[in-house]
């Protein structure tokens, strides 16, 4: 069933979302799925780019819908990254180039590839710039010290550093309150913060519905509306995403002020 779109949420100029992170498990996808699910639900054209050949899980649950394009180009391979991430930023250029570029890119990252990402990060800024978009970098925290070092080389030369993106680290809510995470009392939590990252947390579903909404491939609002499912089922998903549009509208970029 398609998405029931609410009025069009006006919006001025084309944002690109990357969205990656250090570890799997850790809600990317479940980020990526959630931003362009949003900004379908507003009306707005979106596009997404599928990277993670070995789980695509974004890309599959928006192909054939109104207002979407879905694309891959694989960011986990061993070889060739300078040629992958050159077809990737040169797919977005095309992309954004085009007489009617979508609203919304939503670029979904495999585990481990944040620091091919970062290496680039002067590439993704000069697109932006020189095109006029919005750029937005959401990295998911994992609940690990390891991650810690990652953010830190992001903030210095990678996408995090990139003072004119809107960028946010994310934390998913079924690992827990931010308080739990190992990087709540580090000095890299007060770096990010004072150096203007936003700091976000989208809320836990619980099981089932979690798993319900995991191993259904639709946007998450098409579930709410679903007549394969309880009322009960469909209730929960709506609260859900109700307590999630914080999240959701800084990432599409149209959060009102």
């Amino acid at each position: 069933m398609p998405i029931a779109a609410t009025d069009p949420f006006p919006q001025e100029k084309s944002n690109l979302l990357v969205v990656h992170g250090e570890k799997g498990g850790v809600g990317k996808s479940f980020l990526a799925s959630l931003a362009a699910s949003r900004a379908l639900r507003l009306g707005l054209p979106i596009h997404v780019i599928e990277t993670d050949s070995g789980v695509p899980d974004v890309g599959p649950r928006f192909v054939g819908r109104p207002f979407c394009e879905v694309s891959a180009i694989s960011l986990d391979r061993a070889a060739s990254v300078g040629e992958t991430l050159s077809d990737l930023l040169g797919g977005i250029e095309a992309m954004l180039s085009a007489p009617q570029p979508p609203a919304l890119i939503v670029v979904n990252s495999p585990a481990g590839a944040s620091e091919v990402l970062d290496a680039y990060a002067e590439i993704f800024a000069s697109i932006a710039d020189a095109l006029a978009i919005d750029l937005t970098v959401g990295f998911v925290v994992d609940n690990s010290s390891a991650v810690l070092p990652r953010i830190e080389s992001s903030m210095k030369t990678g996408l995090l550093s990139i003072k004119t993106a809107r960028r946010s680290l994310i934390y998913a809510g079924w690992l827990g309150p931010i308080e739990n995470f190992p990087i709540a009392k580090s000095d890299t939590r007060r770096a990010a913060l004072a150096s203007g990252l936003v700091e976000l947390q989208f809320p836990a579903l619980v099981s089932p519905f979690l798993d319900l909404v995991r191993k259904t491939q639709a946007p998450f609002y098409e579930l709410t509306n679903s007549p394969g499912l309880k009322l009960v089922d469909r209730s929960f998903i709506s609260r859900w995403l109700n307590q999630c549009e914080p999240v959701s509208d800084f990432l599409v970029g149209v959060e009102n002020d």
